[in-house]
């Protein structure tokens, strides 16, 4: 996800979206939508009987451009438009953004279709009209149609392409390899569609495909604190699967799907889906590894941070790598055994404010409580880490990484301030009770709507480890 799809997002009150359009519909456009659609539309959809108590949803399109494409002019004026309908009393317009809770979609009366296109070099069309959605035809007489020269804005807005889908669609596809966003979509489609009455604990399968079974681990880590599904870490103790599946190997785009079946066969039945983007991939030694066992995250690791690039990347880390530790300072053989020490290196690109943290045995640690930070300046950083070894003398499917080592970095003060603020907040550390599941989710939903709110001003990388028979691997 680019971080322009990021801010987006955040125009969600009635002032920043005024901001916003003022911004691009600075001339003959912005008073004709202000001085004669609007008026005249609010005058009709108010007082008109057809209309009384209807809910009108508003919907810009641009003839030529794919399902859920459109472009910043035409959101601009879709933003200017309702802005000025929600000030007339009487008008019912649909709200925008995701269902929750698993309601029931609302029900559209008509949808006021605003079609924006260019003319030429310097010239633009709008026109305006609706359509009853249970008919299926146009509404006579409600027609409202703008030509003319735009300004330099407006032109420039209506080159600007603008993804309208929702995360998750086939017009916008999640990154693969964000596999933690892939996780969240499926969780949420799980959510409404999983039955409620079934019996028995449920497992989930690790995939071969090296990708999905990233995807797969994440979303073991999403319903570990979820009360829909009694999760297991022994496939002989299920009474259910969850298995993920694509519908194609070679498309760029393709739908994942989860599907649950009883472990014994039959009743299967697709629960979630959700499109993803990127390749697949040949399953590699670590994923084998790390599948095979089927680990699963403890509270003590950081589920939101999925080990690879985040889908808003910042651009301000590089990726880590992992190699052995020469034998000094902490990783002196004499202070710990041969193999259970690693050196992580990484590039801060640009200077940017720093967090390094890393988990062990189940628990974070190495959280600053000082809020006073000072920016770090780029370069490289090496650092490095013991592992200790896992217990060798339990199931290794119930147990999770061995440890975990996570590096943040955000570009702005104010950015860093709620960041360290989220991570200072974790159970346990800076003079915090440890506390239960139910405090650590509580935790980590809150970092969550950090790294979520700020996705374009925030970089992380993270590394999970795991200390078997065979050294240390990576997940």
């Amino acid at each position: 996800m680019k971080f322009e799809v990021v801010r987006t997002a955040l125009f969600l009150g009635l002032a920043g979206v005024s901001a916003a359009a003022g911004a691009v519909l600075d001339g003959d456009l912005g008073r004709w939508l202000d001085d004669t659609a609007a008026p005249q539309l609010g005058e009709t959809l108010s007082r008109h009987p057809r209309f009384q108590g209807e809910t009108i949803r508003l919907a810009a399109v641009t003839p030529g451009s794919a399902p859920g494409r459109s472009n910043a002019l035409a959101r601009a004026v879709e933003d200017r438009l309702r802005q000025r309908l929600l000030a007339v009393e009487g008008v019912r317009l649909a709200a925008d953004g995701p269902r929750r809770n698993c309601e029931a979609p609302q029900t559209i009366g008509y949808l006021l279709r605003l079609e924006v296109s260019g003319q030429g070099r310097h010239n633009g069309r709008v026109h305006i009209a609706v359509v009853d959605v249970a008919e299926s035809v146009w509404v006579s007489g409600i027609s409202h149609q703008w030509q003319g020269r735009l300004s330099a804005a407006e032109r420039a807005a209506l080159e600007a392409p603008v993804n309208q889908a929702s995360p998750g669609s086939a017009g916008s596809p999640i990154p693969l390899r964000s596999a933690d966003h892939v996780a969240s979509a499926v969780k949420a489609d799980l959510a409404c569609l999983l039955p409620r009455d079934i019996n028995g604990a449920v497992y989930i399968e690790t995939p071969e495909d090296a990708a999905l079974a990233r995807v797969s681990l994440a979303l073991q880590a999403e319903l570990m604190y979820e009360s829909f599904a009694a999760l297991t870490p022994a496939r002989d103790d299920a009474g259910w699967l969850l298995t993920l599946n694509t519908d194609s190997a070679d498309a760029d785009v393709r739908e994942l799907s989860l599907t649950l079946s009883e472990a014994g066969g039959g009743n299967r039945q697709k629960v979630a889906s959700v499109f993803v983007s990127g390749p697949l991939e040949a399953p590699s030694e670590e994923t084998t590894a790390a599948a095979a066992p089927q680990r699963r995250l403890e509270p003590g690791a950081l589920p939101p941070m999925a080990a690879g690039t985040p889908p808003a990347a910042a651009d301000l880390l590089s990726a880590l790598h992992m190699t052995p530790a020469r034998p000094e300072g902490i990783c002196d053989h004499r202070r710990a055994r041969v193999n259970s020490c690693v050196e992580v290196s990484f590039e801060l690109i640009r200077p940017a404010y720093l967090f390094v943290l890393s988990t062990r045995e189940h628990t974070l640690a190495d959280v600053s409580c000082d809020a006073a930070r000072a920016r770090a300046e780029a370069g490289q950083r090496r650092y490095r880490m013991r592992v200790a070894p896992g217990d060798f003398a339990v199931d290794p499917r119930a147990a999770g990484p061995d440890a975990g080592f996570y590096v943040l970095a955000a570009r702005d003060r104010a950015v860093a301030g709620e960041l360290q603020q989220a991570l200072a907040g974790a159970p346990g550390q800076c003079g915090r009770p440890r506390g239960g599941s139910t405090a650590h989710a509580q935790w980590l939903s809150g970092l969550r709507r950090v790294l979520d709110v700020h996705g374009g001003q925030i970089d992380w990388r993270a590394l999970h480890l795991v200390h078997d028979t065979d050294g240390i691997v990576a997940l």
